[in-house]
């Protein structure tokens, strides 16, 4: 067994680096471990937050099942290494845990999907590319594939007919494909059973159709990949640097973010993003704003509003759908009710963000569950959450 450079006199076993044991650490230590490629913040000055700090702390709020608990509880019981919130633009609350600090950047798993959908929303308004062009006119390498008669609207939204199993818990990529993008990254090896991949894309064009396009919402993070090759493709460029261009140097964020890369040096574009807690928070504020910070339109205003409405006719998986009875799923995001204007950015080990609009209210929770996957915890989350915001 391999391993990564010791930690506290513990050693991190190369292949089970996001393992509880470890990932408090691993995850805000990506860069030590895999290939990354830098989404630079620019050279502005940062972007200064006015705070309005209140004791949250022991604040009581209801968990799923409506018991009481209060943040500082919550925070502990969900494994939290950052917690921030703002009201109205404004720092309320700011809690940093598990030596995770203000400096550190930490992994936000499938929270990078709405970011890559973001900088979608800002090439589709430039003209760059369009939601109903067919992706094979975009990338004609997946003209053999399942994806060869889908449009971009299908993998923006995750509707497209392609067949593709996402099994966090199942190692085999005979079983699992969600494992063959873990292989191509270099964060699991190969597996008895599985030949050896080297590049997200190379599994997308490997892909079969298993039903129409458009008829059925279903989680799969390959789709984010395929949407990635197709913002590289149209526009010529590295996603990485289009997202610094276009999104994250407007932002005054504190410092560059960072895209973890596969084996031949492609972006992880649907669960490899790095960033500071704060930035998040300037992204999620962004968001807020419908488009603009600090003055500056950066996401067409449009767009922003469309994330937060989507059609729950085709949004009836599991466990999303027991997570969020009247939810959706639209460019990227989650929105936690059709009938509200609360919209989410979420990934595995109990990353998000929190976004309800009505009440100018964002909260970014940066997290590391014991498990990739865990309805219990997620269902918690947006309970105080939803709490958290209705005593603003």
């Amino acid at each position: 067994m391999d391993y990564f450079q010791p930690i506290s006199g513990q050693k991190v076993p190369i292949y089970h680096w996001d393992l509880p044991e470890y990932n408090s650490w691993t995850f805000r230590n990506i860069r030590r471990l895999f290939p990354t490629a830098e989404v630079s913040h620019g050279s502005g000055n940062e972007s200064l937050f006015t705070k309005d700090k209140r004791n949250l702390s022991g604040l009581t709020v209801f968990d799923r099942k409506g018991q009481k608990t209060t943040i500082d509880r919550f925070l502990v019981d969900t494994f939290t290494n950052g917690f921030i919130v703002l009201y109205q633009g404004k720092i309320i609350f700011e809690q940093y845990r598990n030596d995770f600090t203000q400096q550190h950047t930490h992994l936000s798993q499938s929270v990078a999907k709405s970011l890559v959908g973001t900088l979608a929303g800002v090439l589709i308004g430039d003209g760059v590319f369009s939601e109903q062009d067919l992706i094979v006119d975009i990338v004609p390498q997946l003209n053999q594939s399942g994806y060869a008669d889908a449009k971009v609207e299908h993998i923006l939204n995750m509707t497209s007919g392609v067949q593709f199993t996402e099994d966090y818990f199942e190692s085999d990529p005979s079983i699992s494909d969600v494992a063959k993008i873990d292989i191509a990254c270099g964060w699991k090896p190969k597996h008895e059973a599985g030949r050896y991949y080297n590049s997200l894309y190379e599994i997308a064009t490997e892909l079969s159709k298993a039903r129409a396009h458009g008829a059925q919402f279903e989680y799969r993070s390959i789709e984010t990949d395929v949407l990635s090759w197709v913002i590289e493709s149209a526009a010529n460029r590295f996603m990485p640097e289009l997202l610094s261009e276009k999104i994250w140097s407007k932002l005054g964020a504190q410092q560059d973010a960072y895209f973890v890369l596969d084996r031949s040096g492609t972006a992880l574009a649907d669960g490899g993003f790095c960033a500071t807690l704060r930035d998040y928070a300037r992204f999620a504020q962004m968001h807020l704003n419908n488009g603009e910070f600090d003055g500056l339109e950066i996401v067409p205003h449009d767009w922003i509003v469309a994330c937060r409405k989507g059609d729950p006719s085709v949004f009836n998986s599991e466990p999303f759908i027991s997570q969020m009875p009247n939810g959706a799923y639209r460019n990227q995001w989650w929105i936690k009710d059709v009938n509200q204007s609360i919209y989410l950015a979420r990934g595995i080990f109990g990353q998000m963000i929190y976004i309800d609009p009505d009440r100018e209210f964002v909260a970014v929770k940066l997290s590391t569950w014991p498990q990739p996957a865990n309805s219990d915890m997620t269902m918690d989350t947006l309970a105080v959450l939803d709490c958290l915001s209705q005593a603003m």
